[in-house]
């Protein structure tokens, strides 16, 4: 299997990435960028398990503070995460490159916390869904 090594080279570029891609992401579910059929036909979605569910380029993330739209995707060695509320008024952009990673589950579930960190702000006990689940 060939890794892309050019993630990390592109590191600098990765913050003015994340705002671009929040603030699409800010424009599309807010109704800015498709008229409202196109925009509901692409929040139709079908359960995957694990709180996750997709649809027509867009994924729904179910978290203890509500449903979330965005994508998630990656590489060997690399993860990379986009969200937004339902209205496009939150946004959460994030990406990881990750190499030889001694305990992988360990480091899922931190990213998993992170995120759900992120959208519904720290909640003592509250259960993190298992992100690195994927449609069969």
């Amino acid at each position: 299997m060939t890794v892309d090594r050019t993630a990390p080279t592109t590191a600098r570029r990765r913050p003015a990435l994340r705002a671009a891609v929040a603030a699409t992401l800010r424009a599309l579910l807010g109704g800015h960028l498709l008229r409202p059929a196109e925009l509901a036909a692409m929040k139709e979605t079908t359960t995957h398990g694990e709180g996750r569910s997709y649809g027509l380029g867009l994924q729904r993330l179910d978290t203890p503070c509500g449903p979330f739209r965005g994508h998630a995707g990656g590489n060997p060695g690399y993860s990379t995460m986009m969200l937004s509320s339902p209205d496009g008024a939150r946004q959460y952009a994030a990406d990881a490159t990750v190499y030889d990673v001694p305990d992988e589950a360990a480091a899922r579930a931190a990213w998993d916390k992170v995120t759900v960190t992120a959208l519904c702000g720290p909640r003592p006990g509250t259960a993190v869904p298992d992100l690195a689940r994927t449609a069969p």
